[in-house]
């Protein structure tokens, strides 16, 4: 039961990231010299967006 209900807890919380990932990718766009964040592992365009932002080069 409990696996249930955490499993339904995820997949909307998935479902509410893809949404969220959408918007910020409909309004803020990776500039050509912010590129190469998207060559490390494990950063996708909002993990690369999110980095250009917080270090001030956006």
């Amino acid at each position: 039961m409990a696996v249930k209900s955490h499993l339904a807890v995820m997949h909307c919380l998935n479902e509410q990231i893809e949404r969220l990932e959408a918007e910020i990718l409909k309004k803020a766009k990776l500039r050509p010299d912010d590129q190469g964040l998207l060559t490390a592992s494990g950063v996708g365009k909002v993990p690369a967006l999110t980095i250009a932002l917080e270090t001030g080069e956006q």
